[in-house]
């Protein structure tokens, strides 16, 4: 963390607003590495939040509009058994997806 009186703007931002927030879609929404966001968050500095936020709403705050399909940030695989970790425009593409299916189903069986 830089001197208090210099904070960068998302240093702040991370303070304001990412407590306990996912340090990978932080990292994605401010531009700095998870390590940096690690790092900042460890000196307690962060204001605890009511909740989390989650992504959709650090991304709008910080870049003043709604992330679109392709500001979400890259796949990744979490955990010992490389459990692949959805983000919401695949959660949506997904249930879309299923509805369609469940349509055709009813359909082919009237």
């Amino acid at each position: 963390m830089t001197d208090e009186a210099k904070l960068a703007d998302w240093e702040a931002f991370v303070i304001a607003n990412g407590w306990q927030a996912q340090a990978y879609e932080l990292a994605a929404i401010v531009g700095q590495s998870v390590d940096s966001i690690q790092r900042l968050r460890t000196t307690g500095a962060c204001s605890r939040l009511d909740k989390p936020k989650d992504f959709a709403n650090l991304f709008a705050l910080w870049h003043g509009r709604e992330p679109g399909e392709d500001d979400w940030p890259a796949p990744r695989k979490v955990g010992a058994g490389s459990t692949y970790e959805w983000q919401a425009p695949e959660v949506a593409l997904l249930a879309s997806a299923d509805l369609t299916a469940a349509r055709k189903d009813r359909r082919s069986r009237s």
